[in-house]
């Protein structure tokens, strides 16, 4: 049975979120906002996905479904990302920029319980 690569995205994502246990947030002009890459090495939850080979300061402030974070997904991970991984990477994004971090753990746990079911 392999592991279906949402699967695979959402361990290591979970994974990165529970231990950091804080968010990555940078400066833009006045605000905080989320950062694919912080200060002291913190790292969003699709940053975390992202290779330092592929990570350009360029990143920060666009969307995950901005078509050159998507690339730098795809190119540090090596393969395409599926509609559906596209979909979750928006939903654990979605977790890191509006849930404080106390509650990640629960919300994660309900976000994996949507994930499709493995297939043999």
């Amino acid at each position: 049975m392999s592991e279906s690569q949402e699967r695979r995205i959402f361990a290591r994502v979970k994974e990165h979120l529970l231990t950091q246990n804080c968010r990555s947030e940078g400066e833009w002009g006045e605000m905080n906002d989320c950062a694919y890459r912080g200060p002291n090495g913190l790292k969003c939850a699709v940053g975390c996905l992202i290779s330092d080979e592929y990570y350009r300061e360029s990143l920060e402030g666009a969307s995950v479904r901005c078509e050159l974070v998507i690339e730098a997904v795809q190119s540090s991970l090596g393969e395409l990302l599926s509609p559906m991984s596209l979909v979750l990477l928006a939903s654990l994004q979605n977790i890191h920029d509006s849930t404080e971090p106390e509650s990640w753990k629960v919300e994660l746990e309900i976000l994996e319980d949507d994930l499709p079911k493995e297939t043999q």
